[in-house]
C-alpha cells in the first residue's frame, strides 16, 4: 500500500502541530498553577531573557532574575486566594491568557503572552493590573 507524499507530509505536520499544542497547553497549565500558588520562581523559568513586566505601577523590561524578584514581592504582599483564566486566544505558537487573581479582598487582572522561541515556550510579556470590576 503506497501513501502519497502530500498525505504523508500532512500527517507528519498534523502530529508535530499536535505535539507543540500539547506542550504549550502543559506549560500554560504549569504557569496557571504557579500563579495560583504565588510561585514567582516557576513563572520566571518561562520568562524570556528580557521580559516586559508590568506589576501595578512598575512597568519596564527586566532580566529574568529582576522580574522574578519584582513578581515575588508582589506575591508576598498579595498572597493568592484564587486564580482563574477568563480569556485565552491566539494562533499556533503565539497565545495570550487573561485571568483574575484574587488576594484577600483585592482582585487583579493578570495578562501574559506565551510563545515558542527556539523550540521552547517563553513568556515575553507579563502584566498585573488592579481589577476595575
Amino acid at each position: 500500500m503506497k501513501i502519497k507524499l502530500p498525505i504523508l507530509i500532512l500527517l507528519i505536520g498534523s502530529l508535530l502541530f499536535s505535539y507543540t499544542a500539547q506542550a504549550q497547553e502543559k506549560n500554560k497549565s504549569n504557569v496557571v498553577i504557579a500563579i495560583e500558588q504565588g510561585d514567582a520562581k516557576t513563572i520566571s523559568a518561562y520568562f524570556d531573557d528580557k521580559v516586559e513586566l508590568g506589576i501595578l505601577d512598575i512597568k519596564n523590561f527586566y532580566s529574568k532574575s529582576q522580574a522574578e524578584i519584582i513578581l515575588r514581592d508582589f506575591f508576598k504582599e498579595n498572597p493568592p486566594s484564587s486564580f482563574a483564566i477568563q480569556h485565552k486566544g491566539g494562533k499556533d505558537n503565539n497565545q495570550f491568557f487573561i485571568g483574575i487573581y484574587k488576594s484577600g479582598e483585592n482582585s487583579y487582572r493578570i495578562y501574559y503572552h506565551l510563545r515558542v522561541k527556539d523550540g521552547k515556550n517563553i513568556i515575553p510579556l507579563f502584566k498585573v493590573e488592579k481589577n476595575k470590576r
